[in-house]
């Protein structure tokens, strides 16, 4: 049985978070939520502070779950979670693989 069924990753954008927290989810059988995905409804449109808080108080409340991203209500993860993951990436690093995701995917 796996003693980390909570699993939090934070960092910078650009830091690896999505990357480890997908590969995590696939080997230990977690569901992934992404906090970007949750967060935005649509492009360019945030859910409100209640709306969020919501959400993520919905997900951290179950069993096991792998959580990335930054937003608000950090406290909320880093309480929940049996395990933090946090990426101190150098800043050079990850804006390159920031305009590098860009350019691959967005153009």
């Amino acid at each position: 049985m796996n003693k980390f069924n909570k699993i939090a990753i934070i960092g910078n954008s650009g830091s690896g978070k999505s990357t480890l927290a997908n590969k995590l989810g696939k080997r230990l059988s977690l569901p992934v939520h992404h906090i970007d995905l949750h967060f935005y409804i649509e492009e360019a449109q945030l859910t409100t502070g209640e709306e969020w808080t919501q959400k993520l108080t919905e997900f951290l409340a179950k069993d096991k779950w792998v959580v990335e991203g930054g937003g608000d209500n950090l406290e909320l993860r880093i309480d929940r979670a049996d395990i933090i993951v946090f990426f101190d990436i150098p800043t050079y690093v990850c804006l390159w693989r920031v305009v590098k995701r860009y350019v691959l995917y967005k153009l």
